[in-house]
Order: structure tokens, then C-alpha cells, then sequence
């Protein structure tokens, strides 16, 4: 204990001063753009692949054969009148360039002569809010004080800033505009204002130059959802008129376009017949193609239209949407859309809507913007065959991440249940008969196996079945592939000693997981052990759950190699030379930002490697070695940081907070790194994980209480995987500190190491009950 308390100790010290300013720059240039580029955006929220047809929209397809598409995560969670996803938040995203919340007080965006609030003019309302004269902007956000309120409170994890987007096309000396009505509900119902594009299109004062937002863009027709749709007529006489203006301004142009109807009829589905939605819907649809077909048909050499589809989460049946059409044409763009955000070709975020935008018009991306330019990647000639391709992509991510919880759930409990039967056998066995107690151990011992056989199926199962379409085929693919698993570890432990299939289930864990990496992970676009692109947590290199698999089956499999073999002519050389080098490897997979771009794993999995090598080596523990230990950790973090910032590539978690601690200096980097503790606590009461290590540790803890000294003599008999408990201990209690997944790092890692032992004590005891009988 003594050991693990001056590693924790000396590590939370170093943590502190590990993330301070290291006067790095931002490498980003401003790229060399025409003086009067344009960037269009169209606003397309509801919009799915299966909307995307020659009938229903045939203008967006000649837009994606001209261009390039992808599938976007928008990742909307908040809930309109209807219980839909709110278009307002995926607009806000777009509007800061990170995942932002919207807050069901605030006001929309309304234009500057509009009433408001039946007391006076939109331009009265905004001195009384922002205490200062709307100007001659046309379109204000007077929500936006009261929602950037929400969100510096409700922030997890980073620094949002409500107007980045338009603030920056201002500052660059550029043009904006919004055009568009989504407002939903009716004299009776009362209305909901959605305004999306000046939401979009706000800067930092909450203002738009140009454009129109008001119901003056609606028309009463009686069949329409809420009674009123798009006057097309209308939009397209403003829409021309901004094109004007735009083309005759010297500088950039950001124009936000949202026709309307689309919101109006997802949101009246839910008081309307199935017939009568699936019409409206069509109608609405023919609406969103129009604005496209405007947007397209005005596109001059220089300029680029984007249609982003928004608030696609899960229906009003809690079916999962899971991604939207994302289709971009001009600035090169062709094929697949991709993102330095993904590293995968077709998927792209939300979030690079807002970075892609600022490329485009050669404009320098503020630090706060999370997103990056998006990019392309050869694709089918056909529009058609590029959706039909991403359609099947969408339904993988959505079969394997409606099903994610339950499985987990199920597995959670599984393990649980083990290790609580196998303290209480371990505790009561020896006083059973010895057929009882072989009986008993023989079928916990095989349970262990299953536990260690699914997380790895979790990778091999697309192998099996690249392209799991339905919720039924991932579980079923899951179970066969464990099953398969399973069945081979009990071949092995039949045929060769006890350790050794768990020592071959650890190795095959580590090593797929290894490959998969080098390979550019294409098992890893969805996982049931790692990251799903619809949170949009992480979309490429190995996330916090692969790489806790990772550190704690290398960990534990090496361990039971050392004491399976311990006076082997080989043993030594793999403790003094072995250790390193694969802890090296497993480091820089997980951590370098050029392939697995986890930067934490590199202070809590070199601290963890380097623990193994000292104890493993029959070394104390002292104060010099924990300083070489961490300024190992500098050099190596601060390795990764050169690559990241100056690499010429885009730059991951721990080159945002250095960019954003030269900004914003020590303060901001104490926001993210208070904000980093607060998600550690939410996710501690909010994930079942936390059942996994608090099980593991009162079964460790019981069996060190018990007096017969099992747990004692097991650890005496295997000295390395006691160092090896000792080790995920301490890697497991700092990485709860400097990793936003809190709790479920440590859980995984000792899911590895807390079964281990428990199969070597259960070995134990079948092999006494044997030697007995």
C-alpha cells in the first residue's frame, strides 16, 4: 500500500503541472481563399439516407453527384413539443463548433421589427437584454445571454462560446445572413419559435447583418402541418436579394438557409395519421429540395453549399436515427466526405460543419471550435450508391448502439454474479465434498472463460459479419463469436495447464487490439467495449475502454506467462527487456496521435508499465525512480504534443487544451480541468461499470480478510500477477484523475487483473479437491 500511495501521491503532483502552458502556437494558417468567397449552408433537420431519392429530392442528389457526402452525427438529445429532438441544438453546435445545449427558457431569433413578447420590437427587447442598440443588423438571438448562461453551467467538458461561428466571418471582414422559419404549433397549441438558421448565423453579440427569420416567410394552407408552410416565392425573393449583397461585398459570405417545413411536419406527425404524416412529409421534403435547388443553382466558382441534416437522435417511438445526409459541393469536395475528427471515410460530425465553413472561406478556426475541415475520399460516381453504402454504415451504428446497454448490462451482472458466487465458494468449498467442490470450481472456472471470451468477440464478430444491419444480427453475431471464443479456450484448457487459456484469451485480446490499430482500426467504427459515432464521443484511434482492455490483458497475460514459467532461460530477459518494449508498444498504439490518439494513456499506462518493471524486477520502489518515472511521462507527453501541434496534421485532446491554455491561459486550463473532475463524477453515479470494480475490489478485499490465507498463498505462489494487482491499482487510480471516463478505466482494467486471480484461486482449490479425492 505504501508503493501505491507514493505513486498516486507523486502523479496527482504531476498532473497538476503536466497540463500547464507550454507556449506552443497554433499551427493553423489561414488558407488562400478568393477576396469574396461564399459559403451556403443549408439546414436540413429530419433529413434521413432513406429521404434522399430521385422523387423526393432530386436536386440534392445532382448536389451530391457534383460533390461529396457523408454520413454527420448531430447528436441531438434535447427534446422539442413532441418529444423530437430539438433542431436548436444541433444549430447551436454549429454556432459555437462544440456540442452545445439549448436552453427551453431562452428566446429564439427574430427580426429586428418583429413584436416580441407582445411588449415592443425585436430591436426594444435586445437593448433591454444586451444593453446595447441592435444597429442595422436585421436578425437578432435574444436568447443567446440566457443559453450561454446554461451551457457555462452545464459544460462538462470544454469551453463553449455561443456566435464563434459568425463572429469569426465578422472579424475576417465578411458578410452573414438567415433566412428560414421552422416555428411549430398553432393559436391553439401556442407557438414554439424555431429559427435555426439565425441561430447559426449569430456572432458573439448575438446579431445577424442580413436576412429574414420572420413568419412574414410562411403561408396559411390548411392542409399543412400547424396549417402553414414555406412561401417559397417569398424565400427565394430574400434569398436573391442576400445573394446580391453578398457578391457585391469585398469580403467572405456566410449565408444559413432552413426551409421550414420539414420541423413542421416531423413535429405534427405525432397528432396526424400515418397517411396523412407520410404525405406531409413528401411535401416538406419538396420544400428542402427547392431551398437546395436554389442554393445549388446560385453557386458561383468560388462558393460552397453544405446541407447538414439535424436533431436526428431517436424518434418519437425512442427508435434510434442515429446519423444524417451531410452533402457538400465545391472546394474540391468529391466522393466521400471524411474528417480529420474521424479518420473515417463517410463520417463526418456536426461540429465540422463549423470548421469546414471557416476553411472554406479562408478564415484562421478559433481554438473553441472543436470540429475540423472536412476532407474527401474516392467514392461510387452515383450519389445513389454512396447513400445506399452510407445507409448500410448508419444501421450497423444504430443496431450496435441501441443494443449497447442491455448488453452491458447483462455482461455487468455476469461478472458481478461470478465473482460474489466464487468469494462465497472460495470461502465455503473446503468444507464440501471434493466431487461437490470440483463440480462447483470446474463451472465457475469455465464462467471465467466466458467473461474473458466476449470482450474480444467484441472486435471479432466483424470478421464474422462486417455489416450487422439489425439489433438482432449484432447480439447474435456477439454471442456466436463469444461462443466460438469460449469454445476454444476450453479446448486449450483441456488439452494444455489451467493458465493457459486464460493466457491465450489475454494475448488474443492484445494483440487484435494492437493490429487493429496499426491498420487504421476497421473493426473499431462501432463497438460494444469501446466508442459509438453516435454519442460522437470519439469516432477513430482507441478510446478509453479499448485502451483499458488493452493495459489490463497485456498486464495480466504477462504476469501469468512470467509465474506460469518462472525459471525459464527466457523469464528473465522478458522481465528486464520484454516490459519495456511492450509497454512502449502498448503506450504508443494507445496514446500517439497518429494512431491511437489517447494522450492520457501515456501518463497512467507508462507509469503502470514502468511500476511492472521495477516490482517485477524484484526492484524498491524509490524517490529517484519516481522522478525518472515522471519526467519520462514529460518527455514522452510532450513528444506527442510536438507531433500533434506541429505535425501538419489536425490536432487531438492535448493539443486543443495547450492551444486553449495559450489563449486562454492558466484559467482556462483550470476550466477544463475542473470540468474533466466534474464528468469523472457523473459518470462514478451514472454507469454500471462502478458494480464491476466495487465487486472486484470487496472480493480482493474479502479474500486478503479471510484467515485460512488462500489469497495469500495464491499471491506467494504468483508473485508477478501480484505485482500485476498492484500495478492496475495504482494505473487505475490515475487514470480516474486525468481521464474523463472516470470510473470505467479502472473497472476494465481490473475486470482482467480481479478475474485472474480469481481463476488462480479457484484453480487452486480444484486442484487440491483433486489431490484429495
Amino acid at each position: 500500500m505504501k508503493t501505491i500511495w507514493l505513486t498516486i501521491t507523486c502523479t496527482l503532483a504531476f498532473v497538476v503541472g503536466c497540463f500547464s502552458p507550454l507556449g506552443v502556437s497554433n499551427a493553423l494558417a489561414v488558407a488562400s481563399t478568393p477576396s469574396n468567397p461564399r459559403v451556403t449552408v443549408v439546414l436540413a433537420p429530419f433529413l434521413t439516407f432513406a429521404d434522399i431519392t430521385p422523387e423526393n429530392t432530386p436536386a440534392l442528389l445532382r448536389l451530391a453527384d457534383d460533390g461529396a457526402i457523408g454520413a454527420a452525427n448531430v447528436r441531438a438529445r434535447v427534446r422539442g413539443m413532441s418529444g423530437l429532438p430539438s433542431p436548436t441544438e444541433s444549430a447551436l453546435s454549429i454556432s459555437s463548433g462544440a456540442w452545445t445545449l439549448p436552453n427551453a427558457l431562452a428566446g429564439s431569433a427574430f427580426v429586428a421589427t418583429e413584436t416580441y413578447e407582445r411588449t415592443g420590437t425585436t430591436a426594444a427587447a435586445y437593448e433591454r437584454v444586451f444593453g446595447t442598440g441592435l444597429g442595422n443588423a436585421r436578425v437578432a438571438f435574444i436568447g443567446q445571454p440566457a443559453t450561454q448562461r446554461f451551457n457555462d453551467l452545464e459544460s462538462q467538458s470544454t469551453q463553449i462560446v455561443l456566435g464563434t461561428l459568425g463572429q469569426s466571418v465578422e472579424d475576417a471582414g465578411g458578410l452573414t445572413a438567415a433566412i428560414g422559419n421552422s416555428d411549430v404549433g398553432n393559436a391553439g397549441t401556442g407557438i414554439v419559435h424555431e429559427r435555426p438558421a439565425g441561430v447559426v448565423a449569430a456572432n458573439m453579440a448575438g446579431t445577424v447583418r442580413y436576412g429574414d427569420v420572420s413568419s412574414d416567410l410562411l403561408v396559411t394552407d390548411m392542409t399543412a402541418p400547424f396549417a402553414r408552410r414555406t412561401d417559397i416565392a417569398r424565400f427565394r425573393t430574400e434569398f436573391e436579394r442576400v445573394s446580391r449583397l453578398a457578391s457585391a461585398h469585398a469580403g467572405p459570405s456566410l449565408i444559413v438557409l432552413d426551409s421550414g417545413d420539414l420541423t413542421r411536419a416531423e413535429e405534427f406527425a405525432a397528432v396526424a395519421t400515418s397517411a396523412t404524416a407520410a404525405v406531409q412529409r413528401t411535401a416538406a421534403l419538396k420544400t428542402l429540395d427547392a431551398v437546395v435547388g436554389m442554393a445549388s443553382d446560385g453557386r458561383g466558382e468560388n462558393d460552397v453549399v453544405i446541407v447538414i441534416s439535424q436533431a436526428l437522435g431517436t424518434d418519437a417511438t425512442g427508435e434510434l436515427q442515429g446519423l444524417g445526409p451531410c452533402v457538400v459541393a465545391g472546394g474540391g469536395l468529391a466522393g466521400y466526405l471524411s474528417s480529420p475528427s474521424t479518420h473515417r471515410a463517410g463520417i463526418m460530425t456536426n461540429l465540422d460543419v463549423t470548421a469546414t465553413v471557416l476553411d472554406q472561406l479562408g478564415i484562421e478556426r478559433p481554438v473553441q471550435a472543436l470540429g475540423n475541415a472536412m476532407v474527401s475520399s474516392p467514392g461510387p460516381a452515383s450519389a445513389t450508391e454512396r447513400v445506399n453504402h452510407l445507409t448500410r454504415m448508419n444501421q450497423v451504428a444504430t443496431s450496435v448502439d441501441g443494443t449497447k446497454a442491455g448488453v452491458l448490462n447483462v455482461y455487468i451482472g455476469f461478472a458481478v454474479l461470478v465473482l460474489a458466487i466464487s468469494g462465497m465458494v472460495l470461502a465455503r468449498a473446503p468444507a464440501w465434498r471434493p466431487a461437490t467442490a470440483r463440480f462447483v470450481t470446474g463451472a465457475l472456472m469455465r464462467a471465467v472463460l466466458l467473461l474473458l471470451s466476449v470482450p474480444i468477440a467484441s472486435w471479432l464478430m466483424f470478421l464474422v459479419v462486417r455489416y450487422p444491419t439489425s439489433r438482432v444480427s449484432a447480439v447474435l453475431t456477439l454471442i456466436g463469436v463469444s461462443l466460438v471464443v469460449w469454445t476454444v479456450s476450453l479446448a486449450l484448457w483441456r488439452r494444455f495447464s489451467p493458465r493457459v487459456p486464460v493466457i491465450a484469451l489475454t494475448a488474443l485480446t492484445a494483440t487484435v487490439l494492437l493490429a487493429e490499430q496499426f491498420f487504421g482500426a476497421p473493426l473499431s467504427f462501432v463497438n460494444y467495449f469501446g466508442y459509438s459515432p453516435l454519442p460522437a464521443a470519439r469516432f477513430y484511434g482507441m478510446g478509453n475502454e479499448a485502451a483499458s482492455v488493452l493495459f489490463g490483458a497485456t498486464l495480466a497475460g504477462l504476469a501469468l506467462l512470467l509465474d506460469q514459467h518462472p525459471n525459464a532461460p527466457w523469464a528473465r530477459k522478458v522481465r528486464v527487456y520484454g516490459i519495456p518494449v511492450l509497454g512502449a508498444v502498448v503506450v504508443l498504439v494507445a496514446a500517439a496521435p497518429f494512431l491511437g490518439a489517447n494522450v492520457a494513456v501515456a501518463i497512467w499506462g507508462a507509469i503502470g508499465f514502468a511500476l511492472a518493471w521495477i516490482l517485477m524486477n524484484g526492484k524498491r520502489l524509490t524517490w529517484p525512480m519516481v522522478a525518472a518515472m515522471f519526467l519520462g511521462v514529460v518527455v514522452l507527453i510532450g513528444t506527442f504534443a510536438a507531433i500533434d501541434l506541429f505535425g501538419g496534421g489536425e490536432q487531438t485532446h492535448l493539443g486543443r487544451s495547450l492551444a486553449s491554455a495559450e489563449q486562454g491561459g492558466l484559467e482556462q486550463l483550470w476550466t477544463i480541468v475542473v470540468r474533466k473532475a466534474e464528468t469523472n463524477v457523473r459518470v462514478f453515479t451514472r454507469t454500471n461499470w462502478s458494480w464491476v470494480l466495487v465487486a472486484v475490489l470487496l472480493f480482493l478485499g474479502f479474500m486478503r480478510m479471510r484467515p485460512t490465507g488462500d489469497f495469500a498463498d495464491t499471491l506467494a505462489e504468483n508473485p508477478r500477477f501480484a505485482d500485476a494487482i498492484t500495478v492496475t491499482l495504482v494505473a487505475g487510480s490515475i487514470a480516474f484523475f486525468t481521464e474523463d471516463s472516470g470510473i470505467v478505466i479502472p473497472a476494465l482494467i481490473m475486470l482482467f487483473t480481479g478475474t485472474g486471480v480469481m481463476w488462480l484461486m479457484l484453480m487452486r482449490l480444484r486442484e487440491r479437491t483433486e489431490a484429495t479425492a
